[in-house]
């Protein structure tokens, strides 16, 4: 081997340039997204398909597409996704109605305002603290229109939900394009910017705290369209099984008043939500605004939406079974949550189960290079795992989902989405609080050796 070939061997290979890493990165994540992006809305009209004309059954769905020719089968279910899209009077006045009238509570319901935390590129949100409130007089508003002055039939909200999902899709599409352009060429938050790829932007989004008319947009999507929804459609499924079977079953009722306990529980809690992953991590893009406007109204609803069509009664003993077990996981979850928003209000000097906390005392560097100081809470819930309320998130899902007992798997879609979702942003938050904290992460670790359920992950 000649002396030049050796030396060519003996040199190390030369780091590809940090830009070129990034720009690696970036094309690999676009191409996941890309059918994120293009399947999700089909996704959920595929949902409202096997529950409104198969019964909640997939294998009935499934069974009759394959008695269909392979000639024929592209334009039939392309038909079942094309007849929601009719954007008839009705589904227009209702949806136009509900934004308006969130828009209007959201600045007329009295409420202090009050700062989001401040984040690593110092940014910090701005909102109105309302959301109980407001919570209710929507409540209200719903039950006079529907009841009192009969403006609409719930039951017909129901059997047009496909073609009001399939608006809701356009609506939540228009709206990312929106918080693109506003980023791009507007931005009022100091955490914006683009990663060069108008996919991986469009989808993720360009700033953290959008605002417009004096109103955080992600607060008024998040919470007001999203969260409120989720209410009123369940309060709408029990309306439809009544038109539709003249009697509530025990497992809708059970069903339902689980949800909206936790619903209630979390517009009490809503200024803690502030201080999550969703506002002080995610930015308003696909990934979370068009998943609150127009993915949450079906997912969310599904243990409920499965019902209205396949009533079933569990009995006394299984109802308040599955309720205490649901308001049990709905209280550890609240309590959890309060622990850490005590902690955080206090900075430490409170009591956590009757006990002053441990705490680690953290240093981590802003975006402009200055040292700050933090805190870390490793006692109470959050010496028990990282993310313990992950566990009850999923117990209380679980509890409404069960009312379906185990017929089929349609009642368990949201609880088997959540479980993904949460151990997705497991591993997002353990990433971004390592590359925050560094060695003071490492030191939490092992003082908090569990991921979500203690002794076990």
């Amino acid at each position: 081997m000649s002396k030049n070939k050796k030396a060519s061997q003996s040199q190390p290979k030369k780091k590809q340039p940090s830009h070129a890493r990034k720009n690696q990165a970036t094309l690999l994540k676009t191409l996941k997204i890309i059918p994120i992006v293009l399947f999700s809305p089909f996704a959920v009209l595929f949902l409202w398909e096997v529950h409104y004309n198969y019964q909640n059954s997939f294998l009935k769905y499934f069974g009759d597409l394959s008695q269909i020719p392979k000639e024929d089968l592209f334009q039939t279910v392309s038909q079942q996704f094309l007849k929601n899209f009719t954007f008839r009077p009705f589904v227009l006045a209702i949806i136009a109605s509900y934004f308006v009238i969130q828009f209007i509570i959201l600045h007329l319901v009295p409420g202090k305002t009050i700062k989001g935390p401040l984040t690593r590129n110092n940014a910090q949100g701005i909102y109105k603290d309302n959301g109980f409130l407001s919570y209710f007089v929507s409540i209200l508003v719903y039950l006079i229109s529907a009841y009192v002055l009969k403006l609409f039939r719930p039951v017909d909200v129901y059997h047009h939900f496909g073609e009001i999902l399939a608006t809701l899709s356009i609506i939540g599409l228009s709206f990312c394009l929106f918080f693109y352009l506003k980023g791009r060429f507007n931005p009022n938050c100091n955490d914006h910017g683009s990663n060069g790829n108008f996919i991986f932007d469009y989808y993720w989004g360009m700033e953290l705290h959008p605002r417009i008319f004096n109103t955080d947009l992600k607060q008024y999507i998040n919470c007001r369209i999203g969260m409120v929804l989720w209410a009123l459609l369940n309060i709408i499924y029990l309306d439809a099984q009544y038109s539709l079977h003249g009697h509530l079953s025990d497992s809708m009722l059970v069903s339902v008043v689980l949800q909206l306990v936790y619903i209630t529980k979390f517009f009490w809690w809503e200024s803690g939500y502030f201080f999550t992953i969703d506002i002080m991590v995610d930015r308003a893009g696909f990934y979370i605004c068009w998943g609150c406007i127009a993915y949450l109204p079906l997912m969310y609803t599904i243990p409920s939406l499965f019902l209205v069509q396949s009533p079933i009664e569990l009995g006394s003993a299984k109802a308040l079974a599955i309720l205490l077990f649901g308001l049990s996981s709905i209280l550890l979850n609240y309590w959890s949550d309060q622990q850490k928003q005590i902690f955080r209000k206090t900075k430490g000097k409170c009591k956590i189960f009757g006990k002053e906390p441990k705490i680690l005392e953290t240093e981590y560097t802003d975006k402009n290079n200055q040292i700050k100081k933090g805190m870390l809470l490793i006692s109470g819930f959050w010496g028990m795992a990282r993310h313990i309320n992950y566990l009850f998130e999923i117990c209380l899902a679980f509890a409404w989902s069960v009312t379906g007992l185990f017929s089929h798997l349609f009642p368990y879609i949201y609880v088997i989405f959540l479980t993904v979702l949460l151990l997705h942003r497991e591993r997002r938050d353990n990433e971004r609080c390592s590359n925050k904290y560094k060695k003071y992460w490492i030191q939490y670790c092992k003082h908090v050796q569990y991921r979500i359920i203690p002794k076990i992950f």
